[in-house]
């Protein structure tokens, strides 16, 4: 019976360090600037980007211009992998920047996230 509760707090340990470093490892994907793909209007000419600092800071620009910026987070659990941003609303005081996403897909140069924020689906696709 020892030997059962002395694995499980082995496991425990290893799976609780298994998931700081997938938050970890997604920080580090995130970090950098990512341009915002217009796939809801192809012909958009509008420069979004959403650049990710390393000390956890994300600064919204369009066309070069600074429209907002907050904090941002990551949180993992073994089926989903959130980016939580916070403290942010845009010129308008439109605040669907201010949310918690589900990163869809992640890669080195993609980023796909996804909130249901005030019961509308906004989905971002970036490309580094």
């Amino acid at each position: 019976m020892k030997n059962i509760f002395y694995s499980l707090g082995i496991l425990s340990i290893v799976l609780g360090l298994s998931l700081t470093s997938c938050t970890q490892d997604t920080v580090n994907k995130l970090q950098g600037e990512w341009l915002l793909v217009p796939i809801h209007d192809p012909a958009d000419t509008l420069n979004e980007t959403w650049e990710f600092t390393n000390d956890n800071r994300v600064v919204v620009r369009r066309n070069g211009t600074e429209i907002t910026q907050g904090e941002y987070s990551v949180k993992a659990t073994f089926t989903e992998t959130r980016l939580i941003t916070t403290g942010m609303t845009d010129v308008n005081n439109y605040n669907y920047y201010d949310a918690e996403w589900w990163i869809v897909e992640l890669k080195a140069n993609k980023l796909y996230i996804v909130n249901d924020k005030d019961g509308g689906l906004y989905n971002r696709e970036f490309e580094k």
